[in-house]
């Protein structure tokens, strides 16, 4: 289940992937703010699997090679709905 509404995450697609690109490069860095950053990363990139599957499968590879913590790699593998099979091969 996401967060986002379909009709918003059609609207603001790019903008949605960009935000998760920057996000992960920043978690690549080191730099982790205060709030949970890859949590937020992890729900847009969720949210965009269904219009862009390739890129949400390569986006989930790289946050969860960027150490977001264990609540974002849970979001990521229970992104699909519940299932026991993590949605991005490799997390």
């Amino acid at each position: 289940m996401t967060l986002l509404c379909p009709e918003i995450v059609s609207v603001c697609q790019g903008e949605l992937s960009a935000v998760v690109d920057r996000g992960v490069a920043r978690l690549v860095a080191g730099d982790h703010p205060e709030f949970d950053l890859g949590v937020q990363l992890a729900l847009f990139t969720n949210a965009l699997a269904a219009a862009e599957p390739e890129w949400a499968g390569d986006a989930g590879r790289r946050l969860a090679a960027a150490h977001p913590g264990d609540r974002a790699l849970r979001e990521l593998v229970e992104s699909g709905g519940g299932s026991a099979q993590p949605c991005w091969p490799g997390v």
